[in-house]
């Protein structure tokens, strides 16, 4: 059955906008890290861990969130610092960390056997709740002291110190968020699939991520939606097409780095994008 018509796409489309938004306050940094991909792990594992042994749904989030906040204040410690494909690196690096525990510790994971979750703990509304909380959240963040000194940060550390904002504050305050926000979509996620294991936190998971926050950029609130909505929406529009649904990816991911570098929310790059071609077509007319 497609996910279309069964509706799980439905509340997966919810879980990836809050999982954009939990990799949206370090992209402000000018910080690409995928490490939400390990703290949504973290939180499934936790959740189930509880729920399927009669335990509760919200303490096994309190301990899931602990360990994801504590993942990531050692990342802000150890690889704040970089910028680039270096922190990219590290934080890839947590995930295959993570991933591996997850195959390792079988008796608190079941390993390679997978977690059979707990029917109907999760509905749709759910997880939409998370995600309108979290597009609410990044709305009224803006223009905010905070939004300001993340911005500033991810424009030049530098420049940012010598204004007197403490460059490691703002990259620990931006895990910390990061940690929370994906910690409780996977815990939600967890709940919605009937079955996952630690393959379902690998590297596909991580490209729609990725992709995601760089197709819907963060010049506007609503960035981390948008490139959630196509990178969510167009693999499964395109199932029908075989190796083109997943090369679907790529070649989105490959067009905005070129055509659109600051994302699909820079409504300045695409009137510029615009008037770029229209210029090009009279151009050639004229010719």
């Amino acid at each position: 059955m497609s996910l279309m018509s069964s509706g799980f796409w439905f509340s997966f489309l919810a879980i990836n906008i809050s999982l954009a938004y939990a990799v949206y306050p370090q992209a402000l940094l000018g910080r690409l890290s995928v490490a939400p991909v390990a703290y949504l792990a973290i939180g499934a594992y936790a959740t189930t861990y509880f729920t399927t042994r009669g335990g509760s749904f919200f303490t096994g989030l309190a301990v899931g969130i602990a360990i994801s906040t504590v993942i990531g204040a050692i990342l802000s410690a150890v690889a704040g610092h970089l910028r680039s494909h270096f922190f990219v690196a590290a934080t890839l690096g947590a995930v295959m960390i993570v991933q591996q525990a997850a195959f390792s510790l079988t008796p608190l994971t079941n390993g390679y056997l997978g977690v059979t979750s707990p029917a109907d703990l999760i509905q749709w509304w759910h997880v939409w709740l998370l995600a309108i909380l979290c597009m609410a959240g990044a709305a009224s963040l803006r223009h905010s002291v905070l939004d300001g000194v993340w911005r500033a940060v991810g424009a030049d550390d530098r420049i940012a110190s010598a204004l007197g904002i403490s460059t490691s504050r703002a990259v620990f305050t931006a895990g910390t968020v990061s940690a929370v926000i994906a910690t409780i979509a996977g815990g939600l996620y967890g709940h919605l699939l009937p079955f996952f294991d630690p393959n379902a936190f690998g590297l596909l998971l991580i490209l729609v991520l990725a992709a995601g926050i760089v197709v819907g950029g963060v010049v506007g609130w609503y960035g981390p939606v948008i490139g959630a909505v196509i990178m969510t929406g167009l693999p499964e529009l395109l199932r029908d097409f075989g190796a083109w649904r997943d090369s679907s990816i790529g070649l989105i991911l490959i067009a905005c780095i070129l055509f659109l570098p600051r994302g699909l929310s820079d409504r300045a790059g695409i009137v510029k994008l615009w008037n770029d071609f229209t210029h090009m077509l009279a151009r050639r007319k004229r010719a």
